[in-house]
């Protein structure tokens, strides 16, 4: 009869976590609402005005008006859907928009200087400088991070700004509650504003490339806010051109893809760990020069297959294959539509419908599709100006909404089976050096704990452990037989852990 009633109860457990699973991945909406279309005016010219690409029930509903007030966007587009799929919110990087395209009552230049006030009636000319992002574990509340160029004769950005919106407030319709709030005051790349969820399932993470560097920085948005987590030197120097930033939907891959100023392109590949938020892994190719300046990139759902847009021409690349760019598969040359204003290919999107859509750089009413993108080769089903819509320049910046938490993992920080012991000492008191490492790493230990018996565990990125012994009456330990690359270090007295740190193995 027990053995019934545990079978029960455990089917009855499955069938809440399964509900529960397709619960959550039907809310994630945000990316629902993609606002396109610029014009100074809005007219009865069809061709202008305003369109709306909404993905309700994952299948794609266009919508155009001529009429309303102005939207003001130029390259610059982020937006926010709530969890049912409803428009909250955009920005074009100098204002905030409500649902019904209106300027939010504190929405008006959300960030300073000469540049916002100039643009003010056209929006932000820079791809990716805008993004905007759910504030964890604060219900209606979210943060629009942008870039800003303080001198219109500058071609770098040199200001990054945050907002925080409260959607709670003007009925519903929302309110900006802070703005101008600076982040960074440097010099850093104009585009590549993109972001990624944290091993965890809740946190952001969102890299800032510092201007024609290979030093790129660091930010963890969490409940406390938005938080500083240090910076990271790559191995290969970042150019800082017009060009379009990704990680992949399953939070593993980042790549950036940009037009240098001698016509050539770049496409730098990554690995990257969403525990720790470090890049790893780089690859960078050099492309050919093609006709148009368009340069943009998008993952397909499966994260297998990259796609790049090179001006007249997209590219389908293997991320598994060791030599992708070599192996290449061009899956469409412009047919000179729309001749003399022609369709070149520029910014690309992943659409909840695990469709790309990309725009034309010279702000073409149509817009493009790769219908079936998981799939090799032509196969992909490539659609040149697929759908009519309003004269158009810029995608929406989002970020892969529907990537979850790594399960049973040491990167599952926030449902780890590990309980945190209590001790009277702070954690800052035992610290893991050198970091990074090559042959040997050692543990600092404070005095009182010396003749404790500590313990340590190594575990890879998926969690899996590879070492584990004792640390008395050594603190030393030898990685001699771990491979080049990122793994987690845990530390234990008494069986109770007292250190959780990344650990980074280096060649000699």
């Amino acid at each position: 009869m027990k053995t019934k009633n545990y079978l029960t109860v455990f089917k009855l457990n499955l069938w809440i976590l399964l509900f529960s699973g397709v619960s959550i991945s039907q809310a994630q909406k945000e990316d629902y609402n993609w606002v396109l279309g610029y014009n100074t005016q809005l007219s009865t010219d069809t061709l202008f005005g305003r369109t709306i690409l909404n993905f309700k029930n994952q299948a794609l509903n266009i919508t155009k008006t001529t009429i309303g007030v102005l939207s003001y966007l130029d390259y610059t587009n982020a937006s926010i859907s709530d969890s049912s799929g409803k428009l909250l919110f955009y920005t074009n990087g100098i204002s905030a928009f409500n649902r019904n395209h209106q300027i939010m009552p504190n929405g008006k230049y959300i960030c300073t200087g000469e540049v916002a006030e100039w643009n003010f009636n056209v929006g932000l000319g820079i791809e990716q400088a805008a993004i905007i992002l759910p504030w964890p574990d604060h219900p209606a509340q979210y943060f629009i991070i942008n870039k800003i160029l303080q001198a219109q004769s500058i071609y770098l950005s040199d200001t990054l700004f945050y907002s925080t919106i409260n959607m709670k407030l003007r009925g519903g319709l929302g309110d900006v509650v802070e703005k101008h709030k600076i982040l960074f005051a440097d010099t850093m790349s104009l585009s590549f504003m993109t972001a990624c969820r944290h091993a965890n399932g809740r946190d952001w993470w969102f890299l800032i490339a510092e201007y024609d560097s290979k030093i790129v920085h660091r930010y963890l948005l969490d409940p406390r806010g938005i938080n500083y987590m240090g910076i990271q030197e790559v191995e290969e120097k970042i150019i800082d051109t017009p060009g379009q930033a990704a990680f992949s939907p399953d939070g593993n891959k980042f790549a950036i893809h940009y037009i240098t100023d001698f016509g050539y392109r770049e496409l730098h590949l990554f690995d990257f760990d969403r525990c720790s938020g470090l890049l790893w892994n780089q690859s960078t190719y050099k492309l050919p020069i093609y006709r148009g300046y368009g340069t943009g990139l998008a993952f397909a759902h499966s994260s297998k297959y990259l796609y790049l847009t090179l001006g007249d021409r997209v590219w389908q690349i293997d991320t598994e294959d060791n030599t992708p760019v070599q192996n290449k598969i061009e899956i469409l040359v412009s047919d000179r539509f729309g001749w003399p204003y022609e369709f070149t290919y520029d910014q690309m999107q992943l659409a909840p419908d695990k469709k790309i859509y990309f725009v034309s750089p010279n702000g073409a009413n149509y817009i493009n599709v790769i219908h079936d993108p998981d799939k090799k080769g032509l196969a992909c089903q490539p659609e040149a100006h697929a759908h009519m819509i309003t004269f158009n320049l810029s995608n929406p910046n989002f970020p892969h909404f529907r990537l979850g938490r790594a399960w049973n993992t040491i990167c599952d920080t926030l449902f780890t089976d590990i309980n945190e012991p209590e001790v009277d000492f702070k954690y800052e008191d035992i610290y893991l050096y050198p970091n990074p490492a090559h042959s040997q790493v050692n543990i600092f230990i404070p005095d009182h704990l010396l003749h404790q018996m500590i313990s340590y565990r190594i575990y890879d990125l998926q969690g899996k452990m590879l070492e584990h012994d004792s640390l008395n009456p050594s603190r030393d330990i030898s990685i001699t037989n771990l491979p080049k690359g990122i793994f987690y270090i845990s530390v234990f007295c008494k069986n109770e852990l007292i250190l959780n740190e990344k650990l980074v193995i280096i060649n000699e």
